[in-house]
């Protein structure tokens, strides 16, 4: 290792090796504040440890979990939205404690896995979004060539959707008690719970509105953007699909009315723009703080402690009740496949089936 100190006054090192796959020489250097013995000793580890990862993503034999997430986030970073990231970064370190920093690569195999995910003391909602994430790196492992064999992933079965539906989102009667709940305590998230119920929007969808795009002459709501709860910015919406005109029916109509007249009484009133159908320098209400109510209002009916997208995947049962194909649901809410949204709507169904063979069983048609 070599040294040299910048203008600025600031010290480079620098170390060569062996390129695994071309025999040739390559370089790895650090630029530190400036030269010290301990910068000099700070330095030799970093550039091994880079020089040990450049030959590591070259060797796939010898990469641990620990570097296929790093370089998996590091693929995501560059490819997925700041907030989708920041999920599937969290579900990515749960997933590396879960089966060991540094198990090799290699050695992965479904009884490994599926003891982890057994002894983990988690929700099966939460087991069946970490083996999604899963499943995701290690595919995109094996065609980045740090796997060369995934033949296990097989034997790592789907967690029953049942579980997972009846969690997710709230029954009828369900949401009318906990709608009940927030009229007589938060206003505000009253208002917005209905509107999300009976719209089937993501949050960030409702934060980006503006009121422009609510139009009740011609019954239609526009979704052209959505609101990075991360970053804190409007941006393009999650997907192509994403971009549609929702229908207004009848009961949504009073409660589009309500929230204007809210938004006018905390600009007028108070003060300060309110974050129900923004202006255009409004400030949207934080996710958080929405849950905390909502949240509250839930468990007290319920004993579960469900977000804001619970009530999307609610819209998604109260269509199914209603006979709405799966196709016209998939269509309203704005994507193109939904495992979450076919599991609920496949739940309602197949209890809505059930109830007409309970109905059956007590008639005597002849």
């Amino acid at each position: 290792m070599w040294y040299e100190i910048l203008e600025s006054g600031k010290c480079k090192f620098t170390e060569r090796y062996k390129d695994y796959m071309t025999g040739k020489q390559k370089y790895v250097s650090v630029t530190l504040s400036k030269y010290t013995n301990a910068n000099e000793k700070k330095a030799n580890q970093v550039l091994q440890d880079k020089i040990k990862k450049k030959q590591i993503q070259q060797n796939t034999k010898d990469v641990t979990l620990s570097v296929l997430v790093d370089d998996y986030l590091a693929y995501q970073k560059k490819t997925v939205k700041a907030s989708t990231w920041k999920r599937n970064s969290f579900s990515c370190k749960k997933i590396t404690k879960m089966l060991g920093k540094d198990t090799l690569v290699k050695r992965l195999n479904a009884p490994h896995i599926l003891k982890a995910f057994s002894d983990e003391k988690i929700t099966v909602a939460s087991k069946k979004d970490l083996r999604k994430r899963l499943i995701a790196m290690l595919n995109w492992g094996y065609k980045n060539d740090y796997i060369s064999d995934l033949s296990y992933i097989s034997k790592i079965e789907p967690y029953s959707h049942d579980e997972r539906s009846n969690t997710k989102y709230l029954e009828r009667e369900e949401l009318k008690a906990v709608l009940t709940q927030l009229k007589d305590q938060w206003t505000k998230t009253y208002l917005i719970a209905q509107f999300l119920a009976l719209t089937g929007l993501r949050f960030g969808e409702f934060c980006a509105l503006n009121d422009g795009d609510i139009d009740l002459k011609t019954r239609s709501i526009r979704i052209t953007k959505t609101y990075d709860l991360i970053n804190r910015i409007v941006t393009p919406p999650k997907t192509p699909e994403s971009n549609r005109e929702l229908y207004i029916q009848d009961e949504l109509k009073p409660i589009i009315t309500q929230i204007r007249v809210l938004h006018k009484e905390e600009m007028l009133l108070l003060g300060f723009r309110s974050s129900l159908f923004l202006s255009e320098k409004g400030s949207p209400i934080q996710n958080a703080a929405f849950n905390k109510s909502f949240g509250k209002a839930v468990q007290k009916i319920t004993g579960r402690r469900l977000t804001a997208h619970s009530l999307r995947h609610t819209h998604t049962s109260l269509l199914a009740e209603q006979g709405m194909s799966l196709e016209e649901i998939s269509r309203r809410l704005g994507h193109r496949d939904s495992t979450i949204t076919r599991d609920i709507y496949l739940h309602v169904t197949d209890k809505m089936k059930q109830q007409e063979q309970e109905k059956l069983k007590k008639m005597k048609l002849l």
